[in-house]
């Protein structure tokens, strides 16, 4: 009973509902032409530009190849034909170029002089956005900061996690 006529409740997990995010103002740029789409079976598209297909018309995105039993996006075929254009139009992965290549300075493991070098960077600016690359314990993070290139440790302070034998270490 696990095929694809399997029946899907609402508390059965492997039910999937699509979504579709559109842009009030078109975003339109770089030439790209975002098609009308097919309508939704709720009724028709809403105004505006669909984000998934201005995202495979610029090349930054890649559309998964459904059978026509699976269930698959109300604009399928819109994606499809904004995807072969970027091909065409040999933008952004589908490019030959390579992409640059970004060399990280991983701080965590670099002498003090290396890292008192980046300080002045790291303090220039009040707020600085970071990415979590991994969770080392509760409150100790390592953290990419993109604009600076740069690999950091981070602790918070004054937060303190239990250890193994403690209570609520589970």
């Amino acid at each position: 009973a696990d095929g694809p006529g399997a029946a899907t409740g609402p508390g059965d997990s492997r039910a999937m509902d699509f979504g579709s995010v559109f842009l009030l103002s078109a975003a339109k740029g770089d030439g790209d032409v975002v098609s009308g789409g097919a309508p939704s079976t709720a009724g028709s598209q809403p105004d505006g530009a669909n984000v998934a297909e201005l995202v495979v018309s610029r090349g930054f995105g890649t559309v998964i190849r459904h059978r026509d039993f699976e269930e698959r996006s109300n604009y399928y075929d819109a994606l499809l034909a904004a995807e072969s254009r970027a091909m065409s139009g040999k933008k952004g992965i589908h490019s030959d170029r390579d992409p640059p290549v970004m060399h990280i300075t991983d701080l965590t493991m670099a002498s003090a002089k290396k890292a008192r070098d980046f300080l002045p960077f790291l303090h220039r600016s009040r707020r600085i956005s970071a990415v979590v690359e991994y969770v080392l314990s509760g409150h100790r993070f390592k953290l990419l900061i993109p604009k600076e290139t740069c690999s950091i440790a981070f602790s918070f302070s004054g937060v303190r996690c239990p250890g193994r034998d403690e209570p609520y270490s589970d």
